[in-house]
């Protein structure tokens, strides 16, 4: 099952939530972070934005899958930002404390903006 849409944005790969992932089990959280990580492999990106805008709630797997994906990225000194977050899915960032880790900005130009300049032209 297919929760997320990507699309790439300049040097940056943006996940988007196709449904409500409050209730995302065990095997589609490995399913979707295993598809995550082949993308960005095969991509080369370590720019990640989680677009959060159809996601009014997410839990614990959601929070696994962001933490998952970012674990590949960071020592690539790559990146992770989030937008759109519903303030239910900010008090759960915040709680957790990954709010300090993760930029959580209002719209997708200001995660991708968040994340740093762009590295395309040395491409």
């Amino acid at each position: 099952m297919k929760l997320f849409t990507t699309s790439r944005h300049g040097d940056a790969l943006v996940v988007a939530a196709d449904a409500a992932v409050g209730s995302l089990n065990a095997s589609d959280f490995h399913d979707e972070a295993d598809r995550l990580i082949a993308q960005m492999r095969e991509s080369s990106l370590k720019k990640l934005v989680f677009d959060l805008k159809r996601a009014e709630y997410f839990g614990s797997q959601m929070l696994e899958l962001m933490i998952s994906v970012w674990r590949h990225v960071s020592p690539a000194n790559g990146a992770l930002a989030l937008c759109h977050v519903s303030e239910a899915g900010r008090d759960v960032l915040h709680v957790v404390g990954l709010d300090m880790f993760w930029p959580v900005c209002n719209t997708l130009d200001e995660a991708i903006s968040a994340l740093g300049p762009s590295s395309e032209s040395s491409t």
